[in-house]
């Protein structure tokens, strides 16, 4: 799948409303695996205690940006509502 096609695409594991267990769980286990990918292309590593933050209701985090200093390793989310 070519970068255009996956930033439009809706990906099959995400279902509209609320998010059930399952589907956390397959989304949670879709983000692991696109990470991986992103790690080995970019050599960048994320090291998380505690810190993942999981959408209750699909398209909860369309206005998600990150705040990065690479100075300090410090990554994190910015909501619109911050």
């Amino acid at each position: 799948m070519n970068t255009a096609t996956m930033q439009h695409a809706t990906p099959e594991y995400l279902s509209p409303g609320h998010n059930s267990d399952m589907n956390m769980n397959a989304n949670y286990n879709h983000f692991i695996a696109e990470l991986t990918a992103l790690t080995r292309k970019y050599g960048v590593a994320l090291q998380s205690v505690g810190g993942v933050i999981l959408a209750n209701e699909t398209g909860e985090f369309s206005d998600v940006t990150y705040v990065a200093d690479i100075t300090s390793g410090d990554l994190y989310p910015r909501f619109s509502d911050n």
